[in-house]
């Protein structure tokens, strides 16, 4: 869900993605993180500075504040995933949990809802930028 879309860098991130290994993944008490690697002939994003992708939430009856995931791209590749609580106990197993994209509203005021539709001027801030930047 969080690779959805027809943005060109979400199509590389999907093949990337389709070939990723988990190396290694860590838990916290929150959350976790779970270092990825890719095949060295998938394609690169162009961009080389690090991107992430914030834009999913998690809501689910065993967490009061729901959770929230990160996903890293650095140098062009994806790199890590994480995954975290705010502030609780990460549930094991996490069950009966649904996933929606979070949006910004109003714009600029830095409060968040939940959607079920990407918006990318927000979610993907990190990918829409020029690319000579």
């Amino acid at each position: 869900m969080m690779l959805t879309g027809n943005n060109p860098q979400l199509i590389i991130l999907r093949q990337q993605f389709s070939e990723v290994r988990v190396l290694k993944r860590e838990f916290t008490q929150t959350g976790f993180f779970s270092d990825l690697q890719v095949s060295p002939n998938i394609p690169r994003l162009q961009k080389r500075d690090r991107v992430t992708i914030t834009d999913m939430s998690l809501k689910s009856s065993l967490l009061k504040y729901g959770a929230g995931f990160v996903l890293f791209v650095d140098d062009g590749v994806i790199g890590c995933l994480e995954g975290f609580t705010y502030g609780e106990e990460w549930p094991n197993p996490l069950v009966h949990f649904q996933l929606s994209y979070l949006m910004e509203s109003p714009r600029g005021s830095g409060k968040h809802k939940s959607s079920n539709e990407r918006d990318e001027g927000f979610g993907l801030k990190d990918l829409t930028h020029d690319l000579k930047d």
